[in-house]
């Protein structure tokens, strides 16, 4: 009778750890898939920081040559202007 109730309980604790290294498997595939999912949209955001940082650049550089192409068009219009002499 001892004997009985040791091996069953060997085979209900075999059993419990079975289905739990099993969850432990299932899960483990799950963490790993949204660690994937995770690690795309991490390289996904880094790509696009990159794009913007590109275009700011741009934009910046775009700024720069208006700003010195207005004060050239200053200049030439003062030069223009101190040559008339009002009579």
């Amino acid at each position: 009778m001892k004997r009985t109730l040791t091996l069953a309980a060997l085979v209900v604790a075999s059993t419990a750890l079975f289905g739990c290294s099993s969850n432990t498997s299932s899960q483990s595939e799950m963490l790993s898939n949204k660690l994937d999912q995770l690690s795309s949209k991490v390289d996904k955001i880094a790509s696009d920081q990159a794009m913007l940082k590109q275009e700011v650049q741009d934009a910046k550089a775009a700024a720069e040559q208006a700003s010195m192409e207005a004060k050239r068009a200053n200049q030439r219009i003062d030069n223009m202007s101190s040559t008339y002499y009002k009579k």
